[in-house]
């Protein structure tokens, strides 16, 4: 098996680090959906559509304060909690969805981080990772099993699948550890903070 590490080259990190421009913001504005719950400061991303022509200019700049220089706000990374029942008539705690909701202005910054990453993740991950690559999804990963089943049974040779379900798995872990890990990739210090700010 191929163990080679890949990492991100200078280009990409050079990508990565830009300041966000008004062509991405306005995208991701536009892009998103107006009605979704608020967060804290109760601005959705409605009020950003209707008011995009008379605060795009200051919107970037605090946009650009938050990425690039790391100025963040305590009450920026505060989020509401709500819980969401599965069922009709929910009786336990794990029968709730917890959702929360975050300041649209963080949102913003997210999703543009994940449409930069996305050519990035792509030399970076196995062509069989399912998760987190743009295009694959659960469907090609259940053909890819029944391949490999199809392919033992007719070759006659032994096969072992092993099936793990991480239930709510990004609740979980521990956001320091995926810091860790950007790092042997080659991710520069100022992406890796850019994505996980500390609130000043």
């Amino acid at each position: 098996m191929n163990c080679k590490l890949w990492t991100v080259t200078h280009e990409m990190n050079s990508v990565l680090e830009e300041p966000i421009s008004l062509d991405e913001l306005q995208y991701m504005i536009s892009k998103g959906k107006p009605h979704k719950a608020p967060g804290h400061d109760g601005r959705g991303l409605r009020f950003y559509k209707m008011a995009w022509e008379v605060m795009k200019l200051d919107l970037l700049q605090i946009i650009n304060c938050m990425y690039s220089d790391g100025i963040i706000l305590e009450k920026q990374l505060q989020g509401i909690i709500a819980c969401i029942p599965k069922h009709t008539h929910p009786t336990k705690g794990d029968k709730y969805r917890p959702l929360t909701l975050m300041n649209t202005d963080y949102k913003i910054i997210a999703r543009i981080i994940v449409e930069r990453l996305k050519p990035v993740l792509s030399t970076l991950l196995h062509p069989n990772q399912y998760c987190g690559l743009h295009g694959n999804s659960m469907f090609d990963a259940m053909a890819a099993v029944q391949d490999v089943i199809a392919f033992a049974e007719i070759m006659r040779k032994p096969v072992c699948v092993v099936s793990i379900d991480f239930s709510a798995t990004f609740d979980k872990i521990s956001h320091e550890y995926l810091q860790e890990i950007l790092s042997p990739h080659g991710f520069s210090v100022s992406f890796i903070h850019s994505t996980y700010n500390e609130a000043v």
